[in-house]
């Protein structure tokens, strides 16, 4: 008898793990896409560098968040500006690229980058990046991790959206009705034998094709904004952009100012100047001659009186 209830018991112990194991070994379909975003965002997270520190605390980040899967025909955009000290502004830069370059082309791109330095303290620069939905807010998360690194900080951010599925939807329905059309047309074409005929049919068919081409342009167009989600990122080295008052500062911005307004004053009379020169020219040449021409005496036309 124990024997018999020992044998059992250990029936129900490997039973057990049996179903544990095939629970976690066969994950459902449903949850596929869940599994691909968490690697994604892992993946963002093993990056290494002052990104791959731990994002802050929910509520804590000051940036707005969407998720992808709220809304799957919306194309979203996301916008972060930031203030820094303009010295600190290209090395900031050349990290958040750098974490993009290190995703993968196949996650992130950077599309565009400019920096423009026209003083000691006033900085300006851009970085447009191409990033995969799934990572879009994760990677502002870390951008902002990084700035605050830098002892900067998130001056505003914005998210924009276009609901883009709409617009699939249209132009399925609308290319479904313009490909019943042209067959139908063809149909025609094979059917009828009068060569007149022929000839306006398929100029009609021609003209359904490129309109179902152009329809067709313009839904891969928008399947791929769902598929790519741009991000911006500014940076400022202002006193506005900072939030940091700075009336020294400011006194040098009101002399540079003065400095380059009389320095376009100078520009614009050296541009004038070969035409003043010649006025005055032609204005010394018509005075000579006017004075070199002889005076006509005033004839006397009264008559005495008597």
């Amino acid at each position: 008898m124990r024997k018999f209830l020992a044998t059992t018991g250990l029936v129900l112990v490997l039973a057990g793990c049996s179903s544990e194991t095939v629970d976690r070994t066969n994950p459902s379909d449903s949850g596929g896409a869940g599994n691909a975003a968490a690697d994604a965002e892992s993946r963002l997270d093993a990056v290494p560098g002052p990104l791959s520190r731990p994002s802050s605390p929910a509520g804590e980040t000051g940036t707005p968040e969407v998720r992808p899967e709220a809304a799957p025909d919306v194309a979203f955009g996301y916008r972060y500006n930031f203030g820094l000290a303009a010295d600190r502004v290209a090395e900031v830069q050349q990290r958040h690229a750098r974490t993009c370059e290190e995703l993968g082309t196949s996650r992130c791109r950077v599309t565009g980058m400019s920096y423009r330095r026209t003083g000691d303290d006033d900085v300006q620069a851009e970085l447009s990046l191409a990033l995969e939905p799934s990572l879009a807010h994760r990677f502002g998360e870390r951008a902002m991790d990084a700035v605050r690194e830098a002892e900067g900080e998130l001056v505003d951010s914005q998210i924009t959206g276009t609901d883009v599925g709409t617009g699939i939807r249209a132009n399925n329905r609308s290319i479904a009705d313009l490909e019943e059309e042209l067959r139908t047309i063809e149909q025609r074409v094979a059917a009828d034998g009068r060569d007149e005929a022929k000839a306006g049919l398929q100029e009609q068919a021609e003209q359904l094709r490129r309109q179902i081409r152009s329809l067709q342009d313009d839904r891969s167009e928008q399947r791929e904004s769902l598929a790519i989600t741009p991000v911006t990122l500014t940076y400022g080295s202002g006193a506005y952009m900072t939030g940091r008052p700075d009336f020294g500062r400011a006194v040098d911005n009101a002399w540079d100012q003065l400095v380059w307004g009389a320095y376009m004053v100078f520009v614009l009379f050296t541009v004038l100047l070969p035409w003043l020169i010649a006025a005055g020219l032609i204005w010394l040449v018509v005075a000579a001659i006017r004075r070199r021409r002889p005076h006509r005496p005033v004839a006397a036309n009264a008559e005495p009186l008597a």
